[in-house]
């Protein structure tokens, strides 16, 4: 039976689309998103547990020169962000798509601080892959 599918385009004797050589499964890739099979079919992603990036955080992740993006939650939202990035970096990057900033030495979301184990981060540490929860300012830097 003929594939019923386009899986490679070639125009004026270049070959512009080329899927015959492609392995991603839907198990690869992020659970709702849609991509093509090397037969050219169009499959939905089944992978759990990321999260997926809209078309405009891509774009300015590569144009930032990030690549490796991990999930971490502020309480019950849920942020992405890169290998080895600084909350300071993470503020200025589209991936702060809270609004949080920066506060003398803390980092805030609202009013009140994000904290991991009741501990106010500063922009300087590194972000985890982890739940930060909120904590009221209390007057005090923790």
């Amino acid at each position: 039976m003929a594939n019923p599918y386009v899986n490679k385009v070639v125009f004026g004797g270049e070959t512009v689309v080329d899927l015959t050589g492609d392995t991603a499964t839907a198990a690869d890739v992020a659970q709702g998103k849609t991509f093509h099979l090397a037969s050219g079919a169009q499959a939905t992603g089944t992978l759990v547990g990321v999260s997926a990036m809209t078309d405009a955080e891509v774009v300015a992740a590569a144009d930032a020169g990030w690549t490796n993006t991990f999930t971490f939650w502020i309480s019950t939202a849920e942020c992405t962000a890169e290998d080895d990035m600084t909350w300071n970096q993470w503020l200025q990057s589209a991936y702060n798509t809270i609004g949080a900033v920066a506060s003398s030495d803390t980092v805030l979301s609202g009013r009140q601080k994000i904290a991991l184990n009741n501990v106010a981060v500063k922009p300087s540490d590194v972000i985890v892959a982890t739940t930060y929860e909120l904590i009221s300012d209390g007057g005090g830097d923790n």
